[in-house]
């Protein structure tokens, strides 16, 4: 019951916020000031992966509303900087579909027109969103790859040094074909790589699965989409090391399947930073990856789900 009362009254304090301040001449005036003090130098653009995220946000009958149109949703505050996240009620179903190509191409041009009202240079999206404007040549820059790719590398060598195991682990990465898949297999230098790319979200492609390498100390790096880690867990072991970067987290169906075969799953939940309101469930206490600046020595987050 406080849950709700809490998430009710962040609800309302959003729809103020953006009464208040989502509009072209509060964000000009803004901006003038941040153009005096470099205060904001980030925006970042999300959306919900299910209907638990989208109702941490705002209420249903606002969600056609802020399908395509930004909605602010945190302040955020990394390395001393802050960023404004907001928010679409926008699915990767809808992304993906044709029609909406024109939607897409608005969203950018809303965004990159709210980033310079505010002064504001660094403007980054989640989730398959830099894929898909990339894909279909509405937006050319890459540097949420690169983000989320530094993270993956920083995390598996941060769980490398808890569990012990050897540099040269064999590697198995789940969405190799995927904008992040395609560009880490590139960093990952001398390492024993095993790609799997499953022709859909349906299927598992088990004719690529390296069974050769059961029973012994292996790492898996989920980068793929929504649910097809679950189409693989029946051929997992205990000395698989998992790594998701997908958003959002497992489901409780796929932790408790590998939680009986007794596999190390990791999450990883973001950077070290603030927001205010904090971010919802397992992302609570972090900031989204693609939110902050790409630095080598990015602090990353990891939550031990199993």
């Amino acid at each position: 019951m406080v849950s709700h009362v809490k998430q009710k009254l962040r609800k309302i304090i959003l729809l103020l916020v953006n009464a208040l301040l989502n509009n072209p001449f509060i964000f000009k005036l803004i901006g003038k000031i941040n153009n005096r003090c470099q205060w904001i130098n980030s925006i970042f653009i999300a959306y919900p992966a299910s209907k638990g995220y989208s109702d941490a946000y705002a209420f249903q009958k606002f969600m056609p509303i802020m399908k395509w149109t930004p909605w602010i949703a945190a302040l955020m505050k990394y390395n001393g900087t802050f960023g404004i996240m907001m928010v679409i009620s926008g699915l990767e179903k809808d992304f993906q579909e044709p029609n909406n190509q024109s939607n897409l191409c608005q969203l950018v041009q809303r965004v990159e027109k709210n980033a310079k009202l505010l002064n504001i240079s660094h403007v980054t999206f989640a989730g398959i969103l830099p894929g898909i404007l990339y894909k279909s040549k509405i937006r050319q820059k890459t540097i949420e790859a690169d983000i989320t790719i530094q993270a993956i590398l920083n995390a598996e060598k941060k769980i490398q040094q808890e569990l012990h195991y050897s540099p040269q682990t064999p590697i198995i990465i789940l969405g190799n074909n995927g904008f992040i898949g395609s560009r880490l297999i590139h960093r990952l230098n001398n390492r024993p790589i095993y790609p799997i790319d499953s022709p859909s979200v349906d299927y598992a492609n088990i004719d690529l699965w390296p069974y050769q390498l059961k029973d012994n100390p292996c790492i898996l790096i989920n980068i793929s989409r929504n649910f097809v880690l679950g189409h693989y867990t029946h051929l997992f072991w205990p000395q698989l090391i998992i790594i998701n970067d997908v958003y959002p987290e497992p489901s409780k169906e796929e932790i408790d399947q590998i939680k009986t075969i007794g596999c190390p799953l990791f999450h990883i939940v973001g950077v070290e930073g603030k927001s205010w309101p904090k971010f919802p469930k397992v992302y609570k206490g972090g900031l989204p990856c693609c939110a902050t600046p790409c630095t080598e020595d990015l602090p990353i987050i990891i939550q031990k789900l199993q």
